[in-house]
Order: structure tokens, then sequence, then C-alpha cells
């Protein structure tokens, strides 16, 4: 699969897809043998886009065409993004109560951290205890961001017990990482290592939710932060440019389209924020 895993890379996919199409495609592997005319019973058994689309990069590194001219017509449901594209912090509280009671501990602070602080999962995984800081009977945490971006987040007091409790700081140098317990004395982590933590982090937080939520579709970070952002906005009477800082984008118009705003709405809003100068 190494050489599988080369040819989506040089696709310029993001890491996570990736990891997506190896885990999709090892199952495939695992359950038919190999038996690629079992390709369309694989993608049928549960028709969403993403075991199509790792199935059909496969057959065309494969050059499989015959294969694969038959897996395009499978007509599939879309991204579950469609399904589902936030979770409000009155149905993230629950869940993470229902993670910690699972003892999933871990996964239950990363999406407090999120929630509170608007950050990827992978800025929260590259977290050092150096980045906890307290001022003014407060605490803050700083993030590294994607384009090298730092940004200096507030977090609850309740998030802070949790953080204490969970990555137990209190054991830690200021340079050990709170999610890498094995890094101790390493400067830096790989991007492979931080991936790996993400997608086994991504995939249990999907199966738990599916199960709590009752339905076919779990919860992702990705909505955890939406739904941070959407909570920021209500609260701030629709303040979209609050609602960029806190997400870290330079443009309020990519807020928008992060948000699903109406076009309409969202220019009023703009128009409003910018107003008094």
């Amino acid at each position: 699969m190494s050489e599988f895993k080369e040819y989506l890379e040089g696709k310029r996919l993001t890491g996570t897809t990736i990891q997506n199409y190896l885990a999709q495609i090892n199952k495939f592997n695992k359950k038919y043998k190999e038996d690629l005319s079992k390709a369309k019973e694989f993608v049928l058994s549960s028709p969403v886009s993403l075991r199509k689309a790792a199935m059909a990069h496969y057959l065309v590194y494969l050059n499989k065409e015959e294969i694969h001219a038959e897996i395009k017509k499978i007509k599939v449901r879309g991204g579950e993004r469609k399904h589902l594209d936030t979770l409000k912090i009155e149905e993230a509280t629950p869940l993470i109560n229902y993670l910690l009671k699972l003892h999933e501990d871990q996964l239950a602070l990363y999406c407090m951290v999120i929630f509170d602080t608007g950050s990827r999962i992978r800025a929260v995984l590259l977290l050092r205890k150096r980045d906890i800081k307290e001022e003014g009977g407060k605490t803050y945490l700083v993030l590294h961001e994607k384009r090298r971006k730092i940004i200096k987040r507030l977090i609850t007091p309740d998030t802070y017990k949790w953080l204490k409790k969970i990555a137990k700081i209190g054991d830690l140098q200021n340079d050990h990482y709170l999610f890498f317990k094995d890094k101790k004395n390493k400067k830096s982590v790989t991007l492979d290592e931080v991936n790996t933590k993400y997608y086994r982090a991504y995939l249990k937080l999907k199966n738990i939710s599916r199960k709590y939520l009752g339905t076919g579709v779990g919860v992702s970070f990705h909505w955890l932060r939406r739904g941070a952002g959407k909570d920021i906005y209500d609260k701030t009477e629709k303040d979209l440019v609050a609602v960029s800082d806190f997400f870290g984008h330079e443009d309020p118009a990519i807020t928008k389209i992060y948000l699903k705003i109406q076009a309409e709405e969202a220019e009023k809003v703009i128009e409003k924020a910018k107003r008094g100068w």
C-alpha cells in the first residue's frame, strides 16, 4: 500500500483524505482478499462518496479501466457535511459529557478546546505546556495554526480544569507536548505522527457519535469548529468580523463561505460591522 499512498500524495490530496482512502482500500483487501471483481459490491455496501472515491482512485492506480467505468456509474450519497454541518453548544455539551462517561477523556478534551478556541484539531494536537498562559485570572492557549499563524484564545475554567486533569500538565516541562506523552525529549513531531494521531481520533469520534446520535452520520472536529463559530456569530448579533477573527481568517468573506451564510445576509452583516470609522 506504500506505493498507492505515494500515488495519492502525487494527487496533492490532504493527509486526512489519503488516510481515509487507504483505510477504505485496506478494508476492501481484508474483506475480499484483493478480488477486484468485488469492487462494485464493496462500494454498494456503503454507498457514500468517500468509499466510491477511494475505490475509483485505486482502480485508476491499478489501470483497471473497465471496472473503474462501472464504479463511476454508481450513484452515492453526498459527503457527510451535507447531512450535518455543525454541532451547536447545546448539542456539543451532552456529547462531551458522554465521552467523559465512556472514559474517552482525551477525545472529550479535544472537543472542549476546539469549541472554546475555534481552532483546528492539528493545532490542538501540537499544544505544548508553554502554550498555556494565565493572565488576569484567566487562562489562554497559544495555538499554531495554518500558514504559521499564531492565535491566542481564551478557554473556560471548566476546560482548564479538564486540561490539568487529563493532560496532567503538572508532570510536564514547558517544551513537552500535551498529547504526545512519548515525545517529552523531542523538540518536534513529524507530520505523519500528527496525521496518524488525528486520524485515529477522527475515527473514534465518528464511531462513538454515530451510536450516540443514533444516525448513520457521525460528528467530526470540523463540525465542532464550525459550531463554535456559529455560536459566536449568534452571541455577537451576527458580527461576521468577530467570527472571522475567532477563526483566524484574513477576510470575513471566507468566514461567510465557511459558515454557509446566505450572501445577502452576509453583506448586511459585513456592512454593519464595518460602520463607525
